[in-house]
């Protein structure tokens, strides 16, 4: 579809809207990682066999985690 009909505003604002969409999906996918990659040290915590690595890797996590969550929150 060609965009030779639009303003340039038009095409820049839709441009916005695809980057704020792009960048949405980036950082819902970090934070479904941050779930994957939290599972291990998690269980190993239930267990009562975990290591002070798996504190430290789900303090971690949990701090990118709530970065990533304000960030989506400013893009929402």
């Amino acid at each position: 579809m060609s965009d030779w009909y639009k303003t340039a505003a038009e095409v820049q604002a839709e441009k916005a809207v695809r980057e704020l969409e792009e960048s949405r999906k980036v950082i819902q996918t970090r934070l479904n990682k941050i779930d994957q990659e939290s599972a291990r040290p998690f269980r190993a915590i239930l267990a009562g066999k975990e290591t002070e690595f798996d504190h430290q890797k789900l303090a971690a996590l949990e701090a990118e985690a709530e970065k990533l969550r304000a960030q989506l929150k400013e893009l929402i």
